[in-house]
């Protein structure tokens, strides 16, 4: 068996990778340190409104080909001139409302960074949105735009315009309105640069990316990205000259800031999600993969969700009975019973006499709308006429003998004040549905009773509908 080889890809550094993955090592490029893999814990938020060893915005995050902008994530500049998108969340940023207690407002200059920040992604990300969304090329396929950033982000922006009571709120829609705009941006910057015939160019620290492929590593180096290569320890032989230690995850290592259990006085998705794998917690928190963590509403931000769903319910109530009361006022064969019959009466059959003129006439007198607004299903005095132009010969025999034996009890209901029967109610009658119904069944104790239905006498059981 023949030794490994020298690597074929570039790398600065590698590291032993047990806690990784067993039997694994990492080697890296375009990067100060190599991290150790996060705990398997619940994530937390901080006290700056991190989430600790579980910040996907500070540490490489497991490749992902739907979403090849993410290694493209600047980390924060090592000294102070942090801009919007990286600073961090302090008290000088809200201001006291000027007329209820305990309660705060973003400070306005704040607030116009923010919004300039989400104004220039608006802009940066339009034209490639629609490019990924409408692009037949290939290799664009796979690629999913970041949608739930977009979405997210003005919905953050619009929570921060309003007011606080908790400053521990203030600060978690702030570090989630910089996680979205962060992944805006580096999206523009990705499609910028993979669009562009120059080649890559100089850049600052970038959060990168963790891959399992060897060509995909390589190129992401070439790109001058944060890049981490996780392989078996058997596939090279490599410098141990090069060799380091993997380095604790020290980015983020404020104290803990939420209580146990957590209540979410926010919408689910700007807490930390709990995942069975924590390769997944990135596309969780982004929105893309199912989280195991329940949502725990606090008692106001229950009954804030409680207003906005009676509020929906509301409008949804009042859109249907403007719909209703539209239809009612303009009716026609898509949404009023009477008029679709109206409209899909068959024509009459050749046998049928012609219609005569007085009918006509008669009709010019008659507002068919009046016909749609009544009850609906329409009752009829008499056997609505279609019924007796059947395809089958033998159910129009049996309906015309049905009504000559039933004319003088048919012409009886009226008179007597009955009312009129639906078009079911005729056919089962001008039929034999009804009567089989009304025929006595079998009586052992009568053997003399007969069980089977007699066509000739069908009336002699009677029945409601027409006998009364």
């Amino acid at each position: 068996m023949s030794s490994p080889q020298p690597p074929s890809v570039p790398y600065e550094f590698w590291a032993p990778a047990d806690d990784w993955c067993p039997g694994h090592v990492m080697l890296a490029a375009n990067v100060d340190f190599i991290p150790s893999a996060p705990s398997r814990t619940a994530p937390v938020i901080r006290v700056d409104g991190l989430w600790g060893e579980h910040e996907w915005t500070l540490y490489p995050q497991p490749y992902h080909d739907k979403f090849p902008y993410l290694p493209w994530i600047p980390l924060p500049p090592r000294n102070s001139l942090c801009n919007v998108l990286r600073c961090a969340v302090d008290k000088t940023m809200w201001r006291p409302h000027p007329s209820k207690t305990n309660t705060h407002l973003v400070q306005p200059d704040v607030l116009d960074d923010i919004r300039d920040s989400l104004k220039a992604a608006k802009a940066v990300v339009a034209v490639p949105f629609h490019e990924i969304i409408t692009s037949p090329s290939p290799s664009f396929s796979s690629v999913q735009h970041p949608q739930q950033a977009y979405i997210r982000a003005f919905e953050a922006v619009d929570r921060l315009e309003r007011e606080f009571e908790a400053w521990r709120d203030f600060v978690e829609v702030f570090r989630n309105i910089q996680r979205s705009l962060i992944e805006l941006f580096a999206f523009a910057d990705w499609w910028v640069e993979v669009n562009s015939k120059s080649g890559p160019s100089f850049r600052a620290p970038t959060r990168g990316a963790i891959f399992n492929d060897a060509n995909l590593y390589a190129s992401h180096v070439y790109w001058s990205l944060a890049s981490f290569l996780l392989i078996p320890s058997t596939t090279y032989s490599l410098d141990p000259q090069k060799r380091v230690e993997l380095s604790p995850r020290s980015l983020s290592k404020s104290e803990l800031m939420a209580p146990d259990p957590l209540r979410h006085s926010l919408p689910h998705w700007y807490y930390p999600p709990d995942v069975e794998d924590i390769a997944d917690f990135e596309m969780a928190a982004r929105g893309y993969a199912s989280r195991l963590d329940f949502f725990n509403p606090t008692k106001g931000h229950k009954r804030r969700l409680d207003k906005v769903e009676n509020r929906h319910h509301d409008e949804a109530g009042r859109q249907a009975k403007k719909a209703k009361e539209w239809q009612a006022a303009h009716p026609d064969p898509s949404n009023n019973l009477e008029l679709r019959r109206i409209k899909d009466v068959k024509s009459a059959p050749a046998w049928f006499p012609k219609r005569q003129q007085i009918w006509d006439h008669a009709m010019l007198h008659v507002n068919t709308l009046n016909l749609a607004r009544a009850q609906s299903p329409r009752r009829f005095t008499f056997p609505p006429l279609h019924l007796f132009w059947g395809a089958n010969e033998e159910n129009q025999r049996t309906f015309y003998y049905h009504y000559l034996l039933l004319r003088g009890q048919l012409l009886r209901r009226p008179v007597n004040g009955l009312p009129g029967l639906t078009t079911t109610e005729w056919k089962s009658i001008l039929g034999n549905t009804y009567w089989k119904s009304m025929w006595p069944k079998p009586d052992a104790n009568h053997p003399s009773h007969t069980s089977s239905f007699d066509p000739t006498k069908f009336w002699i059981y009677g029945g409601p509908l027409c006998h009364q």
